[in-house]
């Protein structure tokens, strides 16, 4: 430790000192910049590599977070250091006599911009450049650093991984707006169908479960009270894996019934206890986040869940082909019925099927839902949207015009609107 004192060998002294110490953080801020600007082709040419200092870079990349913590740890000190020194040296050589304050504002602006553009700027932009090069010829250095650092180093990365593990448990990403705008910029190099796939993974953890399960009408379930045997032939006929079984009503779903393990018992009788082969079912609520969900399908080791309203009646029911199709699109299979939901008649004319949602709907049409929020009531589906525009369940081949499109009624009955033509 040095002895300072207004003499001028101890001015000479701690002017030395100050020279070191900026050449010791100027060669740390080229070590860090170059060691991790290293790209990902040369490090591949490292890996192949025999030389000894190649090896010892990639063991510098293998604990890379005891090695950044030990460069931080150098540069403050060393940076930290100058500034005692210089301002001990200059308080000797220099006095502005201004104000205290005003003398100490000077100093600490002065003596920043100096280590800013000596030991930092500089230093990093040469190694940005010459990154490999630099890593190689100042190797030693950085284990030198690293070995000096190591104890200080391991408490900032011990102290950081326990803050990463239980405070800042969720770590910032990119928001789906983010991913939206970078899909818009690259779209014209992305195939269509590559791109719409894109677009609903982005959409995808911000739908909830009502908007993509099967509703209530459309539900395949049976009564609990049916014989074996004509289960079984229901079953069969229905030709799905799983159905929901209930008591007294499709309110009351009381288990899932797995085809697969009513046809192992075909040989039994109508006094067989099927019951004992339903499975417990798992209820969510409509507005359940489909990623939440499926998180939950992979935990459990199940494949449908039945969807209940705030009353905690039956809405509907979700599988997990209903998520997998969110992304992908229609998965279908020889148990599929060969409709479809809607056709595109031409450019400006489709029929869609009443039951569609809106927002399928709109996405199909590549309509801005905002439209309709301030016009439905309580309708998710076109056909009951077109029924809360006409105030009643309009007649077959009955016109309903909302904004610039016009729905004109292809198939209904008393209760519901079947089939609409679209025209945009």
């Amino acid at each position: 430790m040095f002895y300072f004192s207004t003499g001028t060998f101890s001015l000479i002294a701690a002017g030395f000192v100050i020279l070191v110490l900026i050449i010791l953080s100027a060669l740390v801020s080229s070590a860090e910049t170059a060691l991790f600007s290293i790209s990902a082709a040369e490090r591949s040419v490292l890996k192949s590599s025999d030389e000894r200092r190649d090896l010892q870079i990639m063991h510098l990349f293998d604990n890379s977070n005891h090695v950044l913590a030990s460069f931080i740890i150098a540069n403050n000190f060393f940076n930290m250091s100058i500034i005692i020194l210089t301002a001990y040296v200059t308080e000797g050589l220099i006095s502005i006599h201004i104000h205290p304050v005003i003398d100490s504002i000077i100093e600490v602006v002065g003596l920043t911009l100096i280590i800013l553009l000596i030991c930092d700027i500089i230093p990093k932009g040469l190694a940005a450049s010459h990154a490999l090069g630099i890593t190689r010829s100042l190797v030693v250095f950085m284990f030198v650093i690293r070995s000096v650092f190591y104890p200080f180093a391991s408490l900032l990365v011990l102290s950081t991984s326990f803050l990463d593990k239980y405070i800042l448990r969720k770590k910032a990403g990119l928001s789906a707006a983010n991913l939206s705008e970078a899909l818009e910029i690259t779209a014209p190099a992305i195939p269509h169908g590559q791109r719409k796939i894109l677009r609903d993974i982005i959409s995808f953890g911000n739908k909830d479960v009502k908007e993509i399960m099967q509703p209530r009408i459309d539900i395949i379930a049976f009564q609990d009270n049916l014989p074996f045997t004509e289960l079984l032939k229901k079953v069969i006929d229905c030709g799905f894996s799983r159905v929901p079984i209930y008591s007294s009503s499709p309110d009351t779903i009381t288990g899932i019934l797995y085809t697969k393990d009513l046809i192992a018992r075909t040989g039994e009788s109508d006094s067989f206890n099927w019951k004992t082969l339903l499975h417990p079912p798992l209820f969510v609520p409509e507005s359940k986040k489909i990623n939440d969900l499926l998180e939950q399908f992979r935990e459990d080791k199940i494949h449908l869940a039945v969807v209940v309203d705030e009353f905690g009646g039956t809405s509907g029911i979700v599988t997990m082909e209903d998520i997998v199709e969110e992304i992908l699109g229609e998965i279908r299979d020889e148990f599929d019925e060969d409709k479809l939901i809607y056709s595109r008649l031409d450019e400006h004319n489709y029929v869609f099927e009443g039951k569609i949602s809106l927002i399928d709907f709109c996405r199909i049409t590549e309509l801005d839902p905002v439209i309709f929020q301030e016009h439905k009531g309580g309708a998710d589906t076109l056909g009951g949207f077109v029924i809360e525009l006409a105030g009643r369940i309009p007649d077959k081949k009955e016109q309903v015009k909302f904004a610039n499109l016009t729905f004109s009624i292809e198939a209904a009955d008393k209760r519901t609107v079947q089939r609409i033509r679209v025209t945009l």
